[in-house]
């Protein structure tokens, strides 16, 4: 019996810790990945904030777990081709803890991504293009 008092509390431990560590990483991978597809939505030739905001929280509503910021870079929908912009997105850890005590408690999850906004013609496109020019000078 002394074993049991002994070792349960570290077994119990463990098993606890194990859960909110794999709950930690889910969410990090859940805001990464939500953070890639609202830059890729807003990189699009026709995206905007609208569309990867929505994007976003549909990413994290998938997942179950609450929005709690996303940050656009300001005049995205006005950004040319080939400028730069910035996605951030961040959750509070603690709506997918187990426990109060445990490591996501007062942890903010956040991830950002920097893309260029993409032009119009892809490389594909202007590679036909150039090709056809040069068959139709000839």
């Amino acid at each position: 019996m002394v074993e049991l008092a002994i070792y349960l509390p570290v077994v119990f431990l463990l098993v606890f810790a194990s859960l909110e560590g794999a709950k930690l990483l889910f969410m990090s991978q859940a805001v990464v990945q939500s953070t890639w597809e609202a830059a890729k939505a807003a990189a699009r030739p026709n995206g905007s904030a609208a569309s990867a905001r929505a994007l976003t929280k549909e990413v994290l509503k998938s997942r179950n777990i609450t929005l709690g910021q996303i940050s656009l870079s300001e005049y995205l929908d006005a950004l040319e081709n080939g400028e730069v912009f910035s996605v951030r997105v961040s959750v509070e850890g603690a709506q997918k803890g187990i426990t109060n005590l445990g490591p996501l408690n007062g942890l903010d999850i956040s991830a950002r991504a920097i893309l260029h906004k993409e032009e119009m013609a892809t490389a594909r496109e202007r590679l036909i293009k150039a090709i056809t020019e040069q068959l139709g000078s000839r």
